[in-house]
């Protein structure tokens, strides 16, 4: 945030800025990678793109860092976005594991969708032990937690798979996140 504020200002030059939000995304400061792995994919994608795009042309640095600058505020604004609708970091990771694909928020009410992240959150964190990924029974233990919680909300059963795979991630994420 202070990048953009100071680049706006135009305290600090092109090539400066660029760097410190290439830092930003990829060094020891990533904005968003400690809380959420889905959103985390998604802004790598995003980054890349806006930077490979226009890797040739040294003559377009100002509109990389227009680009980086849009990203960064959406960045800042779906931070924010968990405090809106009352979930912390953790249960708008669940959530964002859960609604995915875009035909999920189709299907539920949002109040339905923030009280299963809820659930999911509180559930696995109280089933989970230090060592449960890296044991069968653990992941198993997991697994039926996820599922049995999708099942109660009618999630439909083509979009389970998927779901549970990225909430399992999502759980180890935040399990490895809690030892630090």
């Amino acid at each position: 945030k202070r990048v953009i504020e100071a680049y706006r200002r135009n305290q600090i030059d092109n090539a400066k800025s660029l760097e410190i939000l290439l830092q930003a995304q990829y060094g020891e400061g990533h904005y968003t990678g400690d809380a959420d792995k889905v959103s985390e994919e998604h802004e790598k994608y995003r980054l890349d793109g806006s930077v490979s795009g226009h890797r040739d042309y040294a003559g377009e640095l100002n509109k990389i860092i227009k680009e980086l600058i849009i990203i960064a505020q959406e960045l800042i604004a779906a931070d924010k976005a968990g405090d809106e609708i009352g979930l912390t970091k953790e249960e708008l990771s669940f959530y964002h594991a859960i609604t995915f694909t875009g035909t999920i928020k189709n299907l539920y009410e949002d109040d339905v969708l923030i009280k299963m992240a809820q659930e999911l959150a509180k559930e696995l964190k109280a089933n989970e032990s230090i060592d449960w990924q890296s044991k069968k029974s653990g992941r198993a233990r997991m697994r039926t937690i996820v599922r049995r919680l999708l099942r109660k909300y009618d999630y439909p059963p083509k979009e389970m798979q998927g779901a549970l795979g990225i909430v399992l991630k999502q759980c180890e994420h935040w399990t490895v996140r809690r030892a630090r």
